[in-house]
Protein backbone atom coordinates (compact mmCIF):
# COMPACT_ATOMS: atom_id res chain seq x y z
CA UNK A 1 0.00 0.00 0.00
CA UNK A 2 1.27 3.95 -0.83
CA UNK A 3 1.37 6.17 1.71
CA UNK A 4 -1.94 8.05 2.30
CA UNK A 5 -1.57 11.71 3.86
CA UNK A 6 -4.66 13.39 5.87
CA UNK A 7 -5.00 16.23 7.18
CA UNK A 8 -7.46 17.29 10.20
CA UNK A 9 -7.76 19.61 13.08
CA UNK A 10 -5.20 19.98 15.72
CA UNK A 11 -6.59 19.31 18.73
CA UNK A 12 -4.18 17.85 21.74
CA UNK A 13 -0.89 18.22 20.85
CA UNK A 14 2.13 15.55 20.22
CA UNK A 15 3.41 13.01 17.94
CA UNK A 16 2.55 9.25 17.61
CA UNK A 17 2.82 6.48 15.75
CA UNK A 18 1.34 2.82 15.87
CA UNK A 19 -0.86 0.52 14.50
CA UNK A 20 -4.35 1.79 13.89
CA UNK A 21 -7.38 -0.23 15.83
CA UNK A 22 -10.58 0.64 16.47
CA UNK A 23 -12.97 0.08 19.83
CA UNK A 24 -15.31 -2.56 19.92
CA UNK A 25 -18.69 -3.08 22.13
CA UNK A 26 -18.20 -5.83 24.65
CA UNK A 27 -21.60 -7.63 24.59
CA UNK A 28 -22.00 -9.46 28.28
CA UNK A 29 -25.65 -10.80 27.98
CA UNK A 30 -28.97 -10.70 26.01
CA UNK A 31 -30.70 -7.42 26.39
CA UNK A 32 -32.66 -7.07 30.31
CA UNK A 33 -34.44 -4.14 29.26
CA UNK A 34 -34.11 -3.04 32.93
CA UNK A 35 -36.26 0.67 32.56
CA UNK A 36 -35.08 3.47 32.26
CA UNK A 37 -34.95 4.55 35.97
CA UNK A 38 -32.21 1.88 36.76
CA UNK A 39 -30.39 2.37 33.70
CA UNK A 40 -29.89 5.66 35.07
CA UNK A 41 -29.06 4.82 38.60
CA UNK A 42 -26.47 2.28 37.15
CA UNK A 43 -24.78 5.04 34.52
CA UNK A 44 -25.20 7.44 38.03
CA UNK A 45 -22.75 4.42 39.81
CA UNK A 46 -20.78 4.66 36.71
CA UNK A 47 -19.89 7.83 36.08
CA UNK A 48 -18.92 8.10 39.81
CA UNK A 49 -16.20 5.07 39.81
CA UNK A 50 -14.76 7.38 36.77
CA UNK A 51 -14.71 10.30 38.52
CA UNK A 52 -12.71 8.40 41.55
CA UNK A 53 -10.79 6.59 39.49
CA UNK A 54 -9.60 9.93 37.38
CA UNK A 55 -8.59 12.00 40.46
CA UNK A 56 -6.04 9.90 41.32
CA UNK A 57 -5.16 9.45 37.73
CA UNK A 58 -5.58 13.03 36.15
CA UNK A 59 -6.00 15.53 39.06
CA UNK A 60 -9.71 16.75 40.58
CA UNK A 61 -9.51 19.83 37.78
CA UNK A 62 -9.74 17.03 34.88
CA UNK A 63 -11.72 14.77 36.73
CA UNK A 64 -14.58 17.56 37.43
CA UNK A 65 -15.83 16.26 34.11
CA UNK A 66 -17.73 13.03 35.52
CA UNK A 67 -19.21 15.15 38.01
CA UNK A 68 -21.34 17.56 34.43
CA UNK A 69 -22.26 13.44 33.94
CA UNK A 70 -23.33 13.45 37.14
CA UNK A 71 -25.54 16.43 37.14
CA UNK A 72 -27.32 15.32 33.46
CA UNK A 73 -27.88 12.15 34.64
CA UNK A 74 -30.07 13.76 37.76
CA UNK A 75 -31.75 16.17 36.15
CA UNK A 76 -35.35 15.28 35.72
CA UNK A 77 -36.26 18.10 33.08
CA UNK A 78 -33.53 16.43 30.64
CA UNK A 79 -35.25 12.99 31.24
CA UNK A 80 -38.96 14.18 31.20
CA UNK A 81 -39.51 14.16 27.46
CA UNK A 82 -37.76 10.64 27.46
CA UNK A 83 -40.00 9.37 29.63
CA UNK A 84 -43.57 10.98 28.03
CA UNK A 85 -42.40 8.91 24.85
CA UNK A 86 -42.02 5.54 27.05
CA UNK A 87 -45.72 6.35 28.22
CA UNK A 88 -46.70 6.89 24.39
CA UNK A 89 -45.31 3.68 23.87
CA UNK A 90 -41.74 3.88 22.61
CA UNK A 91 -39.37 1.11 24.30
CA UNK A 92 -36.85 2.59 26.59
CA UNK A 93 -33.79 2.52 24.50
CA UNK A 94 -35.60 3.94 20.94
CA UNK A 95 -36.75 6.76 23.38
CA UNK A 96 -33.24 7.59 24.43
CA UNK A 97 -31.52 7.13 21.25
CA UNK A 98 -34.47 9.69 19.50
CA UNK A 99 -34.08 12.39 22.19
CA UNK A 100 -30.72 12.51 23.14
CA UNK A 101 -29.80 12.58 19.22
CA UNK A 102 -32.06 15.29 19.25
CA UNK A 103 -30.62 17.40 21.49
CA UNK A 104 -27.59 16.50 20.33
CA UNK A 105 -28.10 17.55 17.00
CA UNK A 106 -29.46 20.82 18.26
CA UNK A 107 -26.51 21.92 19.84
CA UNK A 108 -23.95 20.59 17.02
CA UNK A 109 -25.93 22.76 14.56
CA UNK A 110 -24.80 25.69 16.55
CA UNK A 111 -22.51 27.84 15.27
CA UNK A 112 -21.00 28.93 18.60
CA UNK A 113 -17.88 26.09 19.26
CA UNK A 114 -18.16 26.01 22.16
CA UNK A 115 -22.19 25.32 22.33
CA UNK A 116 -21.60 23.04 19.22
CA UNK A 117 -18.80 20.67 21.59
CA UNK A 118 -22.01 19.81 24.00
CA UNK A 119 -23.28 18.03 21.38
CA UNK A 120 -20.71 15.62 22.65
CA UNK A 121 -22.28 15.32 26.28
CA UNK A 122 -25.42 14.09 24.56
CA UNK A 123 -24.22 11.48 22.44
CA UNK A 124 -22.58 10.03 25.32
CA UNK A 125 -25.09 10.56 27.92
CA UNK A 126 -27.04 8.44 24.76
CA UNK A 127 -24.15 5.88 24.24
CA UNK A 128 -23.94 5.22 28.53
CA UNK A 129 -27.39 4.92 29.29
CA UNK A 130 -28.04 2.27 25.63
CA UNK A 131 -24.96 0.25 27.11
CA UNK A 132 -27.08 0.02 30.37
CA UNK A 133 -30.56 -0.83 28.96
CA UNK A 134 -29.29 -3.54 26.40
CA UNK A 135 -26.52 -5.01 29.38
CA UNK A 136 -23.65 -4.26 26.89
CA UNK A 137 -20.15 -3.39 28.66
CA UNK A 138 -18.24 0.10 27.90
CA UNK A 139 -16.44 -0.24 24.51
CA UNK A 140 -12.93 -0.76 25.02
CA UNK A 141 -9.48 -1.37 23.13
CA UNK A 142 -7.76 -4.22 22.11
CA UNK A 143 -5.13 -5.38 24.13
CA UNK A 144 -2.13 -5.04 22.65
CA UNK A 145 1.79 -4.71 23.38
CA UNK A 146 3.27 -2.61 20.85
CA UNK A 147 1.93 1.15 20.65
CA UNK A 148 -0.95 1.86 18.49
CA UNK A 149 -3.63 4.71 17.10
CA UNK A 150 -7.34 4.55 17.91
CA UNK A 151 -9.96 5.67 14.77
CA UNK A 152 -13.22 6.35 15.52
CA UNK A 153 -16.37 8.84 14.90
CA UNK A 154 -16.30 9.86 18.39
CA UNK A 155 -14.74 8.91 21.45
CA UNK A 156 -16.24 9.56 24.84
CA UNK A 157 -14.33 10.08 28.15
CA UNK A 158 -15.35 6.92 29.71
CA UNK A 159 -13.12 5.29 26.82
CA UNK A 160 -10.99 7.93 27.21
CA UNK A 161 -10.59 6.63 30.57
CA UNK A 162 -9.74 3.39 30.15
CA UNK A 163 -7.40 4.13 27.80
CA UNK A 164 -4.75 6.01 29.36
CA UNK A 165 -2.91 3.53 31.47
CA UNK A 166 -2.36 1.20 27.81
CA UNK A 167 -0.35 1.72 24.68
CA UNK A 168 -2.83 4.33 22.91
CA UNK A 169 -0.42 6.62 21.51
CA UNK A 170 -3.02 8.54 19.43
CA UNK A 171 -6.55 9.20 18.62
CA UNK A 172 -7.82 10.14 15.39
CA UNK A 173 -11.57 11.23 15.17
CA UNK A 174 -14.17 12.13 12.74
CA UNK A 175 -16.21 14.77 15.19
CA UNK A 176 -15.35 16.43 18.18
CA UNK A 177 -12.89 19.31 19.11
CA UNK A 178 -10.50 20.79 21.18
CA UNK A 179 -12.87 21.31 23.81
CA UNK A 180 -14.71 18.24 23.92
CA UNK A 181 -14.17 16.24 27.40
CA UNK A 182 -12.71 13.53 25.68
CA UNK A 183 -10.00 15.99 24.35
CA UNK A 184 -9.31 17.73 27.22
CA UNK A 185 -8.88 14.23 29.00
CA UNK A 186 -6.58 12.77 26.71
CA UNK A 187 -4.73 16.79 26.77
CA UNK A 188 -4.66 16.47 30.55
CA UNK A 189 -2.57 12.99 29.54
CA UNK A 190 -0.53 13.72 27.18
CA UNK A 191 -2.08 11.79 24.63
CA UNK A 192 -2.03 13.60 20.85
CA UNK A 193 -5.66 13.99 19.10
CA UNK A 194 -6.31 14.87 15.98
CA UNK A 195 -9.95 15.46 14.54
CA UNK A 196 -12.17 16.38 11.52
CA UNK A 197 -10.44 12.95 9.65
CA UNK A 198 -13.07 12.17 7.01
CA UNK A 199 -13.81 8.34 5.55
CA UNK A 200 -12.34 6.71 8.95
CA UNK A 201 -13.84 3.80 8.17
CA UNK A 202 -12.11 3.34 4.49
CA UNK A 203 -9.35 3.52 6.80
CA UNK A 204 -6.82 -0.02 6.94
CA UNK A 205 -7.17 -1.72 10.62
CA UNK A 206 -4.13 -3.38 11.57
CA UNK A 207 -1.42 -1.23 9.56
CA UNK A 208 0.97 1.12 10.64
CA UNK A 209 -0.13 4.97 11.51
CA UNK A 210 1.90 8.18 12.05
CA UNK A 211 0.47 11.47 13.25
CA UNK A 212 1.77 15.14 13.83
CA UNK A 213 -1.35 16.61 16.10
CA UNK A 214 0.84 19.77 16.54
CA UNK A 215 -0.58 20.14 13.06
CA UNK A 216 -2.96 17.87 12.36
CA UNK A 217 -1.25 15.57 9.72
CA UNK A 218 -1.70 11.89 9.47
CA UNK A 219 0.45 9.28 7.36
CA UNK A 220 -1.16 5.97 6.88
CA UNK A 221 1.72 3.25 6.10
CA UNK A 222 4.22 6.35 6.67
CA UNK A 223 7.42 5.90 4.56
CA UNK A 224 10.92 5.63 6.46
CA UNK A 225 11.70 9.39 5.63
CA UNK A 226 8.29 10.31 7.64
CA UNK A 227 9.04 8.40 11.07
CA UNK A 228 12.66 9.37 10.93
CA UNK A 229 11.61 12.60 10.67
CA UNK A 230 8.67 11.97 13.38
CA UNK A 231 10.99 10.72 15.79
CA UNK A 232 13.43 13.45 15.65
CA UNK A 233 10.88 15.94 15.94
CA UNK A 234 9.26 13.89 19.14
CA UNK A 235 13.38 13.94 20.87
CA UNK A 236 13.90 17.68 20.12
CA UNK A 237 10.67 18.23 21.62
CA UNK A 238 10.93 15.64 24.89
CA UNK A 239 14.81 17.74 25.03
CA UNK A 240 13.23 21.26 24.66
CA UNK A 241 9.99 21.32 26.58
CA UNK A 242 8.68 24.39 27.94
CA UNK A 243 9.42 24.32 31.79
CA UNK A 244 7.42 26.81 34.08
CA UNK A 245 9.44 29.54 35.32
CA UNK A 246 9.34 30.42 38.73
CA UNK A 247 6.21 28.78 38.74
CA UNK A 248 4.48 30.13 35.90
CA UNK A 249 4.53 29.74 32.17
CA UNK A 250 6.80 31.99 29.91
CA UNK A 251 5.86 35.02 28.86
CA UNK A 252 8.80 36.08 27.20
CA UNK A 253 10.72 33.83 24.92
CA UNK A 254 14.20 34.47 23.34
CA UNK A 255 15.45 33.47 19.47
CA UNK A 256 19.45 33.07 18.43
CA UNK A 257 20.45 35.72 18.24
CA UNK A 258 18.78 37.48 21.48
CA UNK A 259 15.31 39.16 20.41
CA UNK A 260 12.63 38.87 23.43
CA UNK A 261 8.94 38.05 21.72
CA UNK A 262 5.72 38.29 23.80
CA UNK A 263 3.80 35.16 24.16
CA UNK A 264 0.41 35.23 25.03
CA UNK A 265 -2.31 32.42 25.56
CA UNK A 266 -5.80 32.62 23.66
CA UNK A 267 -8.58 31.11 26.45
CA UNK A 268 -11.64 30.03 25.08
CA UNK A 269 -13.34 28.51 28.42
CA UNK A 270 -12.93 27.92 32.12
CA UNK A 271 -10.85 24.72 31.62
CA UNK A 272 -8.40 27.02 29.83
CA UNK A 273 -8.47 29.44 32.82
CA UNK A 274 -7.88 26.23 35.41
CA UNK A 275 -4.90 24.52 33.15
CA UNK A 276 -3.37 28.22 33.41
CA UNK A 277 -3.83 28.55 36.56
CA UNK A 278 -2.83 24.93 37.96
CA UNK A 279 0.79 26.14 35.85
CA UNK A 280 0.94 29.38 38.15
CA UNK A 281 -0.66 31.71 35.55
CA UNK A 282 0.46 33.20 32.05
CA UNK A 283 -0.14 36.23 30.30
CA UNK A 284 -3.60 36.19 28.37
CA UNK A 285 -3.08 37.06 25.17
CA UNK A 286 -6.67 36.72 24.22
CA UNK A 287 -9.92 35.77 26.26
CA UNK A 288 -13.28 35.40 23.83
CA UNK A 289 -15.29 36.56 26.66
CA UNK A 290 -18.61 34.79 24.59
CA UNK A 291 -17.66 31.95 25.37
CA UNK A 292 -17.91 31.86 29.14
CA UNK A 293 -21.85 32.01 28.88
CA UNK A 294 -22.76 30.55 26.03
CA UNK A 295 -23.91 27.74 28.08
CA UNK A 296 -26.57 29.40 30.43
CA UNK A 297 -29.57 29.83 30.15
CA UNK A 298 -30.28 33.71 30.06
CA UNK A 299 -27.97 36.50 29.31
CA UNK A 300 -25.33 36.52 32.22
CA UNK A 301 -25.92 38.92 35.09
CA UNK A 302 -23.56 41.59 36.18
CA UNK A 303 -22.41 39.67 38.90
CA UNK A 304 -21.56 36.40 36.68
CA UNK A 305 -20.22 38.36 34.36
CA UNK A 306 -18.09 40.10 37.25
CA UNK A 307 -16.71 36.95 38.56
CA UNK A 308 -15.74 35.33 35.13
CA UNK A 309 -13.72 38.55 34.48
CA UNK A 310 -11.91 37.96 38.19
CA UNK A 311 -10.81 34.85 37.48
CA UNK A 312 -9.33 35.67 34.08
CA UNK A 313 -7.44 38.48 35.58
CA UNK A 314 -5.88 36.30 38.67
CA UNK A 315 -5.13 33.80 35.78
CA UNK A 316 -3.00 35.96 33.70
CA UNK A 317 -1.91 37.14 36.97
CA UNK A 318 -3.04 41.04 35.84
CA UNK A 319 -1.98 40.20 31.85
CA UNK A 320 -5.20 39.62 30.30
CA UNK A 321 -6.45 40.89 27.19
CA UNK A 322 -10.53 40.53 27.29
CA UNK A 323 -12.02 41.20 23.70
CA UNK A 324 -15.79 42.22 24.14
CA UNK A 325 -18.51 40.06 23.20
CA UNK A 326 -17.72 38.48 19.72
CA UNK A 327 -21.93 37.23 18.51
CA UNK A 328 -23.81 37.45 16.11
CA UNK A 329 -25.91 36.00 13.23
CA UNK A 330 -23.08 33.58 12.60
CA UNK A 331 -22.47 32.59 16.81
CA UNK A 332 -25.98 32.60 18.39
CA UNK A 333 -26.14 32.24 22.02
CA UNK A 334 -29.93 30.32 23.07
CA UNK A 335 -31.01 33.22 24.96
CA UNK A 336 -30.16 35.79 22.53
CA UNK A 337 -32.69 36.03 19.69
CA UNK A 338 -31.51 37.48 16.45
CA UNK A 339 -33.04 37.41 13.30
CA UNK A 340 -31.77 34.82 10.31
CA UNK A 341 -29.29 36.49 7.81
CA UNK A 342 -28.82 34.99 4.43
CA UNK A 343 -25.31 35.91 4.94
CA UNK A 344 -24.23 35.94 8.90
CA UNK A 345 -20.45 36.40 7.94
CA UNK A 346 -20.82 39.28 6.70
CA UNK A 347 -24.09 40.08 8.66
CA UNK A 348 -24.43 41.97 12.54
CA UNK A 349 -21.83 40.40 14.35
CA UNK A 350 -19.11 41.67 16.47
CA UNK A 351 -18.67 46.00 17.80
CA UNK A 352 -21.58 45.93 15.06
CA UNK A 353 -24.19 44.17 17.09
CA UNK A 354 -22.84 45.64 20.39
CA UNK A 355 -23.53 49.06 19.49
CA UNK A 356 -27.17 48.33 18.24
CA UNK A 357 -27.84 46.72 21.79
CA UNK A 358 -26.28 49.01 23.85
CA UNK A 359 -27.84 47.67 26.93
CA UNK A 360 -25.20 44.64 26.28
CA UNK A 361 -22.31 46.27 25.90
CA UNK A 362 -22.75 49.42 28.76
CA UNK A 363 -23.48 45.67 31.29
CA UNK A 364 -20.02 43.98 30.30
CA UNK A 365 -18.13 47.39 30.13
CA UNK A 366 -19.54 47.86 33.45
CA UNK A 367 -18.62 44.24 35.17
CA UNK A 368 -15.26 44.86 33.24
CA UNK A 369 -14.67 48.11 35.00
CA UNK A 370 -15.67 46.45 38.21
CA UNK A 371 -13.44 43.34 37.56
CA UNK A 372 -10.27 45.11 37.12
CA UNK A 373 -10.24 47.40 40.09
CA UNK A 374 -7.34 46.56 41.71
CA UNK A 375 -5.20 46.44 38.15
CA UNK A 376 -4.79 47.56 34.53
CA UNK A 377 -7.66 46.12 32.11
CA UNK A 378 -7.09 45.77 28.57
CA UNK A 379 -10.19 45.68 26.99
CA UNK A 380 -10.45 44.68 23.04
CA UNK A 381 -12.99 45.50 20.41
CA UNK A 382 -13.72 42.84 18.12
CA UNK A 383 -14.89 43.49 14.36
CA UNK A 384 -14.19 47.02 14.20
CA UNK A 385 -13.84 48.52 10.79
CA UNK A 386 -13.10 51.90 10.82
CA UNK A 387 -11.69 54.67 13.98
CA UNK A 388 -15.21 55.33 14.42
CA UNK A 389 -16.29 52.53 16.31
CA UNK A 390 -12.70 52.82 18.35
CA UNK A 391 -14.07 56.19 19.39
CA UNK A 392 -17.50 55.27 20.14
CA UNK A 393 -16.69 52.14 22.47
CA UNK A 394 -14.33 54.48 24.08
CA UNK A 395 -16.61 56.86 24.83
CA UNK A 396 -19.40 54.79 26.78
CA UNK A 397 -16.37 53.64 28.79
CA UNK A 398 -15.73 56.92 30.19
CA UNK A 399 -19.99 57.53 30.11
CA UNK A 400 -19.34 53.99 32.41
CA UNK A 401 -16.68 54.74 34.54
CA UNK A 402 -18.14 58.04 36.00
CA UNK A 403 -21.18 56.60 36.98
CA UNK A 404 -19.66 53.60 38.79
CA UNK A 405 -17.25 56.65 40.68
CA UNK A 406 -20.66 58.50 41.24
CA UNK A 407 -21.90 55.26 42.56
CA UNK A 408 -18.96 55.14 44.83
CA UNK A 409 -18.35 51.47 43.11
CA UNK A 410 -14.64 50.99 43.19
CA UNK A 411 -13.22 50.44 39.62
CA UNK A 412 -10.35 50.54 37.11
CA UNK A 413 -8.23 53.44 36.87
CA UNK A 414 -5.93 52.29 33.77
CA UNK A 415 -8.11 50.82 30.52
CA UNK A 416 -6.18 50.06 27.65
CA UNK A 417 -8.49 50.06 24.71
CA UNK A 418 -7.56 47.97 21.63
CA UNK A 419 -8.76 47.46 18.36
CA UNK A 420 -9.08 43.83 16.58
CA UNK A 421 -8.00 43.74 13.30
CA UNK A 422 -9.95 41.36 11.28
CA UNK A 423 -11.82 42.87 8.50
CA UNK A 424 -9.64 44.52 5.80
CA UNK A 425 -11.24 47.47 6.26
CA UNK A 426 -9.59 47.63 9.35
CA UNK A 427 -6.53 46.79 7.94
CA UNK A 428 -6.35 49.69 5.00
CA UNK A 429 -7.23 52.45 8.07
CA UNK A 430 -4.80 50.92 10.11
CA UNK A 431 -2.48 54.32 10.45
CA UNK A 432 -5.87 56.17 11.65
CA UNK A 433 -7.33 53.82 13.89
CA UNK A 434 -4.23 53.17 16.19
CA UNK A 435 -4.76 56.78 16.49
CA UNK A 436 -7.64 55.87 18.45
CA UNK A 437 -6.43 52.90 20.65
CA UNK A 438 -3.51 51.79 23.30
CA UNK A 439 -2.47 48.25 21.41
CA UNK A 440 -3.28 46.32 18.31
CA UNK A 441 -4.53 42.49 17.64
CA UNK A 442 -4.68 41.18 14.24
CA UNK A 443 -7.62 38.51 14.14
CA UNK A 444 -6.12 36.58 11.12
CA UNK A 445 -8.89 33.66 11.14
CA UNK A 446 -11.53 36.17 10.11
CA UNK A 447 -9.00 38.27 8.33
CA UNK A 448 -7.97 35.23 6.30
CA UNK A 449 -11.61 34.29 5.14
CA UNK A 450 -12.65 37.90 4.57
CA UNK A 451 -9.44 38.66 2.44
CA UNK A 452 -9.44 35.14 0.08
CA UNK A 453 -13.31 35.34 0.40
CA UNK A 454 -13.49 31.95 1.49
CA UNK A 455 -15.53 30.25 4.71
CA UNK A 456 -13.40 28.32 6.91
CA UNK A 457 -15.88 26.09 8.16
CA UNK A 458 -16.89 25.03 4.30
CA UNK A 459 -14.82 22.09 3.33
CA UNK A 460 -15.08 22.79 -0.01
CA UNK A 461 -13.16 26.19 0.52
CA UNK A 462 -10.42 24.04 2.90
CA UNK A 463 -8.25 24.65 -0.27
CA UNK A 464 -8.72 28.35 -0.60
CA UNK A 465 -8.35 28.86 2.90
CA UNK A 466 -4.85 29.80 4.07
CA UNK A 467 -3.30 32.33 6.62
CA UNK A 468 0.01 32.06 5.10
CA UNK A 469 -1.39 33.64 1.47
CA UNK A 470 0.78 36.46 0.31
CA UNK A 471 -1.94 38.40 0.08
CA UNK A 472 -2.53 38.16 3.93
CA UNK A 473 0.75 38.27 4.78
CA UNK A 474 1.05 42.04 3.22
CA UNK A 475 -1.69 42.89 5.36
CA UNK A 476 -0.10 41.49 8.58
CA UNK A 477 3.09 43.10 7.87
CA UNK A 478 1.35 46.93 6.87
CA UNK A 479 -0.69 46.76 10.01
CA UNK A 480 2.52 45.85 11.80
CA UNK A 481 4.93 48.39 10.70
CA UNK A 482 2.22 51.19 11.01
CA UNK A 483 2.35 49.93 14.69
CA UNK A 484 6.08 49.75 15.07
CA UNK A 485 6.12 53.67 13.42
CA UNK A 486 3.74 54.89 16.11
CA UNK A 487 5.34 53.15 19.21
CA UNK A 488 2.12 50.88 20.04
CA UNK A 489 2.00 47.15 20.54
CA UNK A 490 1.08 44.84 18.18
CA UNK A 491 0.13 40.80 18.59
CA UNK A 492 -0.84 38.15 16.13
CA UNK A 493 -3.59 35.96 17.67
CA UNK A 494 -4.77 33.72 15.02
CA UNK A 495 -4.33 30.20 13.93
CA UNK A 496 -0.90 31.32 11.94
CA UNK A 497 0.49 32.42 15.53
CA UNK A 498 0.06 29.17 17.01
CA UNK A 499 1.71 27.52 13.43
CA UNK A 500 5.52 26.46 14.17
CA UNK A 501 6.22 26.39 10.51
CA UNK A 502 4.82 30.03 10.08
CA UNK A 503 6.34 31.38 13.43
CA UNK A 504 10.24 32.35 11.51
CA UNK A 505 7.78 34.17 8.41
CA UNK A 506 5.75 35.89 11.49
CA UNK A 507 8.84 37.33 13.30
CA UNK A 508 10.50 38.17 9.88
CA UNK A 509 7.90 40.58 9.03
CA UNK A 510 7.97 42.36 12.43
CA UNK A 511 5.81 40.70 14.99
CA UNK A 512 6.76 41.02 18.24
CA UNK A 513 4.02 39.42 20.37
CA UNK A 514 1.85 36.02 19.78
CA UNK A 515 -0.81 34.35 21.33
CA UNK A 516 -1.80 31.14 20.64
CA UNK A 517 -3.43 28.38 22.72
CA UNK A 518 -2.01 26.53 25.14
CA UNK A 519 -1.19 23.48 23.29
CA UNK A 520 0.58 25.46 21.01
CA UNK A 521 2.91 27.21 23.34
CA UNK A 522 5.41 24.54 23.33
CA UNK A 523 5.97 23.56 19.99
CA UNK A 524 6.50 27.54 18.89
CA UNK A 525 8.54 28.94 21.63
CA UNK A 526 11.13 25.66 20.44
CA UNK A 527 10.75 27.38 17.34
CA UNK A 528 11.56 30.82 18.75
CA UNK A 529 14.32 29.93 20.01
CA UNK A 530 15.97 28.52 17.27
CA UNK A 531 15.51 31.54 14.82
CA UNK A 532 18.04 34.22 13.79
CA UNK A 533 16.31 37.15 13.05
CA UNK A 534 18.00 38.65 9.93
CA UNK A 535 17.41 35.48 8.28
CA UNK A 536 13.96 35.59 8.51
CA UNK A 537 13.54 38.71 7.82
CA UNK A 538 15.06 37.97 4.52
CA UNK A 539 12.98 35.24 4.07
CA UNK A 540 9.68 36.98 4.61
CA UNK A 541 10.35 39.98 2.24
CA UNK A 542 10.66 36.68 -0.09
CA UNK A 543 6.95 35.69 0.68
CA UNK A 544 5.28 38.82 -0.24
CA UNK A 545 6.69 38.95 -3.70
CA UNK A 546 5.15 35.51 -4.06
CA UNK A 547 1.96 34.50 -6.08
CA UNK A 548 0.22 31.40 -4.04
CA UNK A 549 0.15 30.10 -0.09
CA UNK A 550 1.64 27.09 -1.61
CA UNK A 551 4.95 29.01 -2.72
CA UNK A 552 4.84 30.67 0.16
CA UNK A 553 4.62 26.62 2.13
CA UNK A 554 7.56 25.62 0.04
CA UNK A 555 9.48 28.59 0.84
CA UNK A 556 9.39 28.23 4.71
CA UNK A 557 9.63 24.38 4.25
CA UNK A 558 12.84 25.10 3.31
CA UNK A 559 13.96 26.93 6.57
Amino acid sequence: MLMLQIKGEPCAPGLGIGILVRSVINKSGPPEYIGLEQARERSIRQVRQHYQYALGLIGEESAKIFRVYEAMLQDDALFAPIQEKIRQGENPETAVHSEMCRLAGWFASQPLEAMSRRADDFTYLKEMLTEQLLNFNEPALPQMAEPMILCCQTFNPGIMLKSMTGTLAGILLNQGGRTSHAVILARARGIPVICGISHLDDLPEGCLAAMDANAGDVWVEPSAEVIRALLDQKDRADRNKVVPNNGSLPDRVKTADGLHLDIGINVDCETDLRMIRSAGGARIGLLRTENFFSSLPAFPDERQQVDAYRLAIEAGNGRAVLRLFDFGSDKKLPYFHLPDEENPVMGIRGIRLLLEHPAVLRAQLRALLIAGASTKLSILIPMIRDPEDCLEVRSIIEQEKDLLVKAGQACCEQIQLGAMVETPAAAILIDRIVMCVDFICIGTNDLAGYVMVADRSNPAMIRLYDQAHPAVLRLIHSVVECCTKIGIPCSVCGEIAGDPDCTGLLIGLGVRSLSMPMFSLAEVSLQISSINVASEYDRACKALQLNSSGQVRQLIACR
